[in-house]
């Protein structure tokens, strides 16, 4: 069964989402002071179990917020925040410092670990890769899934892509040879752009 926010909860962080673009978009035009009245806004702290030594946001198609953390994952109903753990006696994270996120259109999440692998958490169900399917044992310092299906990483300079499930560098075939990529981006045709030394 999937688990979906309620509404009233999901209206309340778009609502907050809104107020900062809304009110960034109105200092940079420079316009006239308006009232924000009937907006709501919200702000958590450690005090109200916001985690601490975040690295990284995404957020689900389900409406979750999910947060990595030196100490583990943590996911927000727009509420409370929780700590999460794959269920007992199926497959656990190989770390807890997830250092990456990054959400796909079909409600998975994949991320990425400062001591190198990466987990794709999909309809509960946890699929853990690492060094035997190909990926460099270094930290995965980007994650990206591609609305087409595609998830691409960089991790140890290398620029990885998966298929089926293993990785492979696509660095030879992309015409960057050894080059250390730092970071990739996409362009509106879906085509890599990256960024190297």
């Amino acid at each position: 069964m999937r688990n979906t926010l309620p509404s009233a909860r999901l209206r309340g962080l778009r609502s907050s989402v809104f107020l900062l673009i809304f009110s960034g978009c109105c200092n940079y035009a420079g316009a006239a002071e308006m009232t924000l009245r009937g907006l709501s806004h919200a702000s958590w702290t450690e005090r109200d179990g916001a985690p601490h030594g975040i690295h990284a946001l995404a957020q689900t198609t389900d409406g979750y917020l999910w947060i990595g953390t030196s100490a583990g994952l943590f996911r927000f109903d727009g509420t409370r925040f929780s700590s999460f753990s794959p269920p007992p006696g199926s497959p656990q994270f190989k770390s807890l410092d997830v250092y990456v996120l990054s959400a796909d259109t079909g409600n998975g999440l994949w991320i990425g670990f400062r001591v190198g692998g990466i987990s794709c958490l999909k309809q509960g169900r946890l699929t853990n890769y690492d060094e035997h399917d190909g990926l460099p044992a270094e930290t995965v310092e980007q994650v990206l899934a591609q609305p087409d299906g595609a998830v691409w990483a960089v991790s140890g300079g290398e620029l990885m892509k998966l298929t089926g499930s293993h990785w492979e560098d696509t660095r030879s075939r992309l015409g960057l040879g050894d080059a250390r990529v730092e970071c990739i981006f996409f362009d509106s045709g879906g085509r890599p752009l990256d960024r190297r030394r």
